[in-house]
């Protein structure tokens, strides 16, 4: 199970799209948040939900510009 760290609700990874060991390793080693509390890594903010671009690799968020 992977937890929250905002919210604290716990998933499988599976559930959450974390389907490889290195996704969960990834998530395990920082401050991780759930698809309804993720934000930007740079901003720290939602913003335009279309436009954070979710890394397949660490599942952290980062706004683009188009």
């Amino acid at each position: 199970m992977v937890k929250c760290a905002k919210c604290s609700k716990r998933y499988h990874p599976v559930c959450v799209n974390l389907d490889t060991p290195r996704q969960v390793a990834a998530v395990e080693s920082y401050p991780w948040s759930c698809p309804d509390c993720k934000v930007c890594c740079i901003c720290k903010e939602a913003g335009d939900e279309a436009k954070l671009m979710i890394c397949d690799g660490c599942d952290r968020g980062w706004h683009t510009t188009w």
